[in-house]
């Protein structure tokens, strides 16, 4: 019977270092998976929500999503200018994410181009992207006040 006891209390004590083991591998992998991948940014949220179709596709027009927008796209140009110093490459009105927004290309005077998204309702930037001389794309969201 001792024997039998001995024998269980090593196979409970196994048990409970291989589990603790897993929860370690679990967690270092995790590590390893968000250090590579990086954070996922959070979604975009806008002030204007866009229609669900405008045509055939499914897709608002421009013309639909102008209606919508409370500012102008020389507003939401000064707006990406206040953030990202340069200039304006091109600007147009799109659907992103469930939002009306104006998507404006910067020619930075950091040589690089950027993209901003500006909220059609407010003016505030939604989104930018930077693009380097290597093809990289850098994401990140701002919460900066607009026109």
């Amino acid at each position: 019977m001792q024997h039998e006891e001995k024998s269980m209390s090593r196979h409970r004590g196994l048990v409970a270092a291989l589990g603790v083991g897993l929860v370690l591998i679990l967690i270092l992998g995790a590590v390893a998976y968000a250090s590579v991948n990086g954070p996922t940014p959070a979604p975009m949220t806008g002030t204007i929500r866009a229609p669900d179709s405008g045509t055939e596709s499914g897709t608002p027009t421009p013309a639909s999503l102008q209606k919508l927008a409370t500012i102008t796209a020389a507003a939401a140009d000064r707006a990406a200018l206040r953030a990202i110093p340069g200039t304006v490459a091109a600007t147009q009105i799109t659907e992103d994410q469930g939002y009306v927004v104006y998507d404006v290309t910067v020619a930075g005077k950091d040589g690089q181009k950027h993209q901003v998204a500006v909220d059609a309702g407010n003016g505030t930037i939604l989104e930018q992207s930077t693009s380097d001389n290597d093809g990289g794309t850098y994401l990140g969201r701002d919460n900066g006040g607009g026109d």
